[in-house]
């Protein structure tokens, strides 16, 4: 399975500081790209509609990063933090809400790939227990094309599971989601989430998952998705 992992980087700016850190951010990332292996990125912003907070709490990061990576987490990691290729973060970023996470794909893509997604749900959720982890396996492989057939603008959807392999515990706190599911989406985001918000007003959730940890979050793009090589290979056309 290509691109089978995910690098979730969720961050806030230093107040006052937003068009720093985007400056900042939008070099940084071609920089990580030149690593082999991370193939693909694109930061989003939290976007203004949302999924109602009293149903589901906000994020408390305003940005996430979305690094596409086809070599194991433990092969690229070392790499991230090596001294000679690591760049200091700006006084712009936020270093005390800053969150990395790992994820590795557990299933294949629900429907056609979009090249540059503007919009992005991610949904973070856990099992009740772990007694009932593979209850709710099952369940959300059949949810995902549930999702799909609401006309909420949902054009694939694909399922995560947080990796054996992390950031040391020292640089970065775990996170506190075992399994991620990535929704790129076509139209604007108070359409998704309204769509589906109203379709899951008297839903039967399953027992198998814990409604407590879950985070629906939408995103909307604040670049277009980036490749690896891209801008090399333009340099030279």
């Amino acid at each position: 399975m290509p691109d089978n992992h995910r690098l979730i980087i969720m961050s806030n700016p230093a107040p006052g500081k937003d068009a720093e850190f985007n400056a900042w951010y939008d070099a940084h990332v071609p920089h990580v790209l030149t690593v082999a292996g991370i193939d693909a990125a694109q930061r989003l912003r939290f976007s203004a509609d949302q999924f109602p907070p009293e149903v589901i709490p906000p994020s408390k990061h305003a940005y996430i990063a979305i690094y596409e990576v086809s070599r194991p987490p433990a092969e690229i990691i070392p790499i991230l933090l090596d001294p000679e290729f690591a760049e200091g973060l700006p006084d712009a970023f936020d270093h005390a809400t800053e969150r990395a996470w790992w994820y590795t794909a557990i299933g294949e893509r629900v429907g056609p790939p979009v090249a540059d997604p503007a919009h992005r749900l991610l949904v973070f959720t856990n099992p009740a227990t772990p007694e009932l982890d593979r209850e709710l396996n099952e369940w959300y492989d059949e949810h995902l094309h549930e999702v799909l057939g609401l006309d909420a603008g949902v054009v694939n959807a694909q399922r995560f599971r947080l990796s054996e392999d992390q950031f040391p515990g020292t640089v970065m706190p775990p996170s506190e989601h075992r399994y991620l599911a990535i929704y790129d989406t076509n139209v604007e985001p108070a359409v998704t989430a309204g769509t589906l918000a109203a379709a899951m007003e008297g839903y039967e959730h399953p027992h198998a998952l814990d409604l407590n940890t879950l985070r629906d979050w939408m995103f909307s793009a604040v670049a277009p998705r980036a490749l690896a090589g891209a801008s090399a290979a333009a340099t030279h056309a």
